[in-house]
């Protein structure tokens, strides 16, 4: 089965998890490192909800994770003012990355994949778990414009 042969009206949140459906890779990257993950079956929307977590947990502490489903990989993020360090179990490149640069490229991530995800299974748009990254994007949206006005207050 192709990925655009699958009816995703009905698709569990485990199956966009733990299945091979809607995947693909993630780039990661700068002009000085590369932290891409070509594996070719990262669950995209698992990936953009474990980012999104990330982003809003670095607003009040200095770490996060992103696991990988697939595998015992890692992304490893830590706060250190405005910039954060991206580090992975799987390369040994580090990126640097402002917080508020990082939040962007997050909420990007995040619209693309939906977006993606409606152009390729229109019949999407009536799953529940859809509607629910549909939901935590609008948060995740909501979130990143209060914190870019929070910073120009302190700024």
């Amino acid at each position: 089965n192709s990925d655009s042969d699958y009816d995703l009206s009905a698709a569990s949140e485990s199956d966009f998890y733990y299945s091979d459906i809607f995947v693909g890779n993630i780039y990661i990257k700068n002009d000085t490192a590369d932290l891409s993950v070509n594996w070719e079956w990262v669950p995209i929307l698992h990936f953009s909800k474990e980012l999104s977590n990330a982003y809003v947990q670095l607003s009040g502490t200095k770490w996060s994770v992103i696991e990988f489903t697939e595998n015992v990989d890692q992304i490893l993020l830590k706060r250190e003012g405005r910039n954060i360090s991206i580090k992975s179990s799987y390369s040994s490149d580090e990126l640097i990355v402002d917080y508020f640069d990082f939040g962007s490229a997050v909420v990007k991530f995040a619209e693309n994949a939906l977006k993606e995800l409606r152009k390729n299974h229109p019949k999407a748009k009536r799953n529940i778990t859809i509607k629910g990254y549909e939901d935590d994007l609008k948060r995740l949206k909501k979130f990143y414009k209060s914190n870019i006005k929070s910073s120009e207050l302190v700024q």
